[in-house]
């Protein structure tokens, strides 16, 4: 119980002290205020039921190794998914546009804001983070629980059947009842007495509906009519962009913080295929906030310039580490443009040429100085007497080879601290002069003694 309550409380500081804690209104006035915010379709408060407190006992056990969560007012609430259409695929592929998120009216709540201020974070007790995934998706809007739907030459839309997952809930539910009746291909003909043609669907799924709205529906298995109730309860996300994000700052309790770039734009993102998050630069968003800003587009013809705007296939995966970055912009201008472009031939040639100058130049420069300046240098200090002393050495240069010579022979090796970027020694002086020796130090150092002089240490005598 006791590292219980210990570890929850370093949890608690450490949230705190980063950034993730309550506001200083009351609570009254704090729900007062969202309230009214609300009442004007605005929304600066999570609305997902999944939150936990970060106060609780058991906190880390109530945390999934290997997830992600937002601190919003000393509370995690988990990235969340309801129903995906693919598994996770390799990190550096493009991903596809058929991957869908999909919720429903009672899940989508669910899907947790990040806000300003609050603080992204990842949880795991096994393992370290290398970089997160993090896939945008686009906000398709509401429909019916019906997705693939295709068309035919004349424009008449169905559904196959046989493909599976091209449904969602209940729909698909009596749908599926029809299977090998008759054909697997069923003909949606009319929604609300509408007939249903090629152009009021869009990425395989029916357009502009109103959620809540309760739909005729009215299907054909071979020339067999059947009518259904369709509610308007499925919220549709579609993958069109993906980002590589590796910088983070590791936190006890086994939590790291995730930074997030100044470039990303606000929008769903899926991240490592766990779950989604909302992610808004303010504190607040409404129906008119646009969360589907591109800011990633894939190129059909690198030749000619011609980018697929209408597109929403999803390019290659962009990161600011080059190791990850397999996105490519073509066009000055364009988002990432000077970061991936590829070089002309003229232009490598030219840059390689001038890289080789530069070295060449750099070499004739610093070839001489370097050589004497990392030749061997000596200097003597003198040691007081029945006294700790210690000298230490500011480098940058982690290969040289640093002693101290006592006049007895004794000779110590000064150890270097990479951290620090120091060589230092310390030790209880018996008087005399000690001869400190530096070799292979090419870039000037900083010597700085502590109860040592170059000069002779007067000695106390005794009245």
């Amino acid at each position: 119980m006791k590292n219980k309550l210990i570890k929850t409380i370093t949890l608690l500081s450490l949230l705190s002290l980063t950034g993730c804690s309550l506001s200083l209104s009351t609570d009254g006035e704090k729900n007062e205020e969202l309230e009214r915010l609300r009442d004007m379709g605005i929304i600066a408060y999570e609305e997902s039921t999944l939150g936990i407190p970060i106060d609780e006992e058991n906190i880390t056990e109530n945390l999934i190794s290997g997830h992600y969560y937002i601190c919003h007012d000393n509370v995690l609430y988990p990235c969340y998914a309801d129903y995906q259409t693919y598994d996770e695929i390799e990190e550096y592929e493009a991903r596809p546009a058929e991957r869908f998120d999909i919720y429903t009216s009672e899940s989508v709540i669910n899907i947790p804001t990040l806000f300003e201020g609050d603080k992204l974070y990842y949880y795991n007790d096994t393992g370290i983070l290398m970089f997160s995934t993090f896939e945008r998706m686009k906000d398709l809007g509401w429909s019916i629980g019906l997705r693939n739907l295709q068309s035919t030459p004349a424009g008449y839309v169905y559904i196959d059947l046989e493909n599976e997952g091209d449904g969602y809930k209940s729909i698909m539910d009596s749908l599926s009842g029809m299977r090998n009746i008759a054909s697997s291909s069923i003909l949606v003909d009319k929604i609300g007495g509408v007939r249903l043609t090629s152009d009021l669907c869009e990425n395989g799924i029916i357009n502009g509906l109103i959620e809540g709205v309760k739909y005729d529906l009215e299907v054909y298995n071979g020339t067999q009519y059947y009518y259904y109730d369709a509610v308007v309860d499925t919220r549709y996300f579609q993958s069109y962009e993906v980002y590589a994000l590796d910088k983070y700052i590791p936190l006890q309790d086994y939590l790291y913080e995730i930074e997030i770039p100044e470039y990303l734009p606000q929008g769903y993102y899926d991240i490592d295929a766990l779950g989604m998050f909302r992610y808004v630069k303010g504190t607040q968003y409404s129906d008119d906030t646009d969360f589907n800003e591109r800011l990633l587009y894939e190129y059909d013809n690198h030749m000619e310039g011609d980018y697929s705007l209408s597109e929403n296939k999803a390019p290659a995966i962009y990161s600011e580490n080059p190791l990850l970055c397999k996105y490519r912009a073509y066009d000055e201008g364009v988002f990432g443009y000077e970061q991936t472009r590829v070089l002309t031939y003229e232009e490598e040639m030219a840059k390689q040429e001038e890289e080789s100058a530069s070295e060449n130049t750099a070499m004739s420069e610093i070839g001489l100085a370097n050589f004497i300046a990392a030749s061997k240098t000596t200097t003597d200090v003198y040691l007081p007497v029945d006294k700790e002393f210690s000298i230490t050495i500011e480098s940058e240069e982690s290969t040289g080879s640093i002693s101290l010579q006592f006049e007895n022979g004794k000779t110590v090796k000064l150890p270097y601290d990479r951290i620090a970027k120091t060589y230092s020694y310390t030790g209880k002086g018996s008087g005399g002069k000690g001869t400190i020796e530096v070799k292979g130090l090419y870039s000037d150092y900083t010597i700085k003694l502590r109860n040592a002089s170059t000069k002779p240490i007067a000695t106390e005598t005794a009245e």
